[in-house]
């Protein structure tokens, strides 16, 4: 029934995490109660005042970001970008490959809903990726751009990369925090980046206000954190149904219904290999 259900399914909202990616090779990002976890992910241990340095933290990111330009999309991230016929009304993604990004879903060009518009935008990165450089100081969209390897070998040297639109309009007696970019992952207690959900969803809520006008909410590849909870739980407000796609599902509670199995076997259910033959089709 399940499968039924998502074949014939005309308008889905996508939640996926760490299982569409590991077909790449990508392995989950795991974050500890230890120092050495804390070090990473903490924003006041890694880059902020009271840290001892920066250093430690930019050779980690650059070993990081060396090693997702090696990764390549997946079946599902290639399905995202073939699927054209506007049935996918949201995509949120908890991982930080970006690798939805490099199967062609072009920031800002693309017809997908996203954070700050719903006509015309990249999927919304709930955490940030790996492959964006942000400024530190200014959070304006334009101080943002794609990470390139030249910032990798920067950041292997314990040093950031400037940010030449901050160069150009912040005063010279300005602190130099101000003219530097790093990798635009979230991190707890992030002073340089916010990820506000709430205008996100409330976008959606306006547009898919009664419940009914979306057929299906896909959560794939995810263990259910607590942190994902509350935007899956709004997100279910506007489906009809809420399916649970995992080879190893938790929390199966709370969906309408649970489905085993990959991210790619998911791909091929909604049709990737035809869309693949179509745009063979197309080209040739």
């Amino acid at each position: 029934m399940s499968r039924q259900r998502i074949v014939q399914a005309k308008s889905l909202i996508l939640f996926y995490g760490a299982g569409v990616s590991t077909a790449a090779g990508v392995e989950p990002v795991r974050k500890g109660d230890d120092t050495e976890s804390s070090r990473k992910w903490d924003w006041n241990i890694a880059l902020g005042p009271g840290s001892t340095g920066p250093e430690e933290w930019l050779k980690w990111a650059a070993s990081q970001q060396r090693e997702s330009f090696k990764w390549q999309p997946t079946k599902f991230h290639r399905w995202l970008n073939l699927e054209k016929s506007g049935r996918i009304k949201a995509i949120f993604s908890m991982n930080l490959d970006g690798l939805e990004i490099k199967s062609g879903l072009i920031p800002n060009v693309h017809y997908y809903p996203a954070s700050y518009c719903l006509h015309g935008c990249e999927p919304t990165q709930i955490q940030g990726y790996w492959r964006q450089m942000i400024c530190r100081s200014s959070k304006k969209r334009h101080h943002r751009r794609p990470a390139t390897k030249h910032d990798e070998q920067i950041l292997s040297n314990g040093i950031c990369p400037p940010c030449l639109n901050c160069e150009i309009e912040t005063p010279e007696e300005e602190e130099a925090r101000a003219k530097v970019m790093r990798p635009g992952i979230l991190l707890d207690n992030d002073q340089d980046l916010s990820i506000d959900m709430f205008p996100i969803l409330s976008t959606l809520r306006n547009r898919y206000k009664d419940g009914g006008e979306v057929d299906m909410l896909l959560v794939v590849g995810t263990s259910i954190s607590h942190s994902s909870q509350n935007t899956i739980a709004q997100l279910k407000k506007l489906a009809r149904h809420a399916i649970y796609v995992d080879p190893s599902p938790t929390r199966t509670d709370i969906f309408d219904d649970v489905l085993k199995m990959t991210a790619d076997e998911l791909a091929e259910l909604l049709g990737y290999s035809d869309l693949v033959n179509a745009n063979e089709v197309l080209l040739s």
